[in-house]
């Protein structure tokens, strides 16, 4: 398994260590990396997700060449922008959504996707029809409910890309500010997510646009302290798709899946979503 969504807290790392602890219930799998490419951290992982990847079954390998992947049953290329040559027996190209790839797409044998709105792309700009819909999961007991409080949740990273499925925190930011010099009293909107130093820019414009009001900025919080929010919150709001004029017309741009929003019903908080 080739995944470019190993070192980050993300939704994109949540379904690669789900898809391979489901792997690893049958088989014996290498995590292969290129030599460029960090190791996961384990450490990083555990305390943001509560996974522990080790495994007797588990390998990290760094390969240098395609070609050292032949002799495996099979090979899976989890990656929005990198698709190796499909040389192992079997070929399954995993996308979340269809980014630019090469024409290596047409060659493997099928392609996995996380939602039906991601495989209606796919098939849209790749012409393919060899598509698996495999959605991620909550697994029971990861989540309980609480006493709800006047608490507002979002949960995603903070980045900003164009035309990506970013999670439009100042967007969130912007329409609560407003609720509260309307007269909204006695609520608070939690933002919380993983941050990546690229994206510092854009997490000190989220912070500077909440300041002075009853909003909490949380970056990196371990997962028990995710889980508590989770049980708190009386609503979980989720904004990617949203524009200041209404949905956005960027596919890319909505939200492909949206595991944060399962985790928040698995919870019993009560979403709020762009209907896109």
């Amino acid at each position: 398994m080739f995944s470019d969504h190993t070192l980050g807290i993300g939704g994109g790392e949540y379904y690669t260590y789900l898809l391979l602890q489901a792997l690893l219930t049958r088989y014996d799998v290498d995590l292969v990396r290129e030599p460029n490419r960090l190791a996961p951290d384990p450490a990083h992982l555990e305390n943001g997700f509560g996974f522990n990847i080790a495994h007797p079954n588990l390998t990290l390998r760094t390969v240098e060449r395609p070609a050292e992947l032949r002799d495996y049953d099979l090979l899976i290329n989890l990656s929005h922008f990198r698709a190796w040559p499909p040389v192992a027996r079997r070929n399954l190209l995993a996308v979340f959504f269809p980014q630019v790839l090469n024409d290596r797409v047409r060659d493997y044998d099928a392609i996995l996707t996380i939602s039906d709105y991601s495989a209606r792309a796919i098939l849209r700009r790749w012409g393919s029809e060899r598509v698996v819909v495999a959605p991620p999961a909550v697994p029971g007991g990861r989540f309980s409910c609480g006493t709800a409080e006047p608490l507002v949740l979002s949960v995603g990273r903070f980045f900003d890309v164009a035309d990506g499925n970013t999670k439009n925190h100042l967007l969130m930011v912007e329409a609560f500010k407003t609720l509260c010099d309307r007269g909204v009293a006695g609520w608070r909107l939690a933002l919380a997510g993983s941050v990546d130093p690229a994206h510092a820019d854009y997490l000190q414009r989220v912070e500077e646009a909440a300041h002075g009001y009853p909003i909490d900025i949380l970056t990196d919080v371990p997962f028990d302290t995710l889980r508590d929010l989770y049980s708190r919150a009386s609503i979980y709001w989720h904004a990617t798709g949203l524009e200041r004029t209404g949905l956005t017309d960027t596919p890319s741009s909505a939200e492909h899946f949206g595991i944060t929003v399962l985790e928040a019903m698995a919870a019993g908080t009560v979403p709020v979503v762009a209907d896109i």
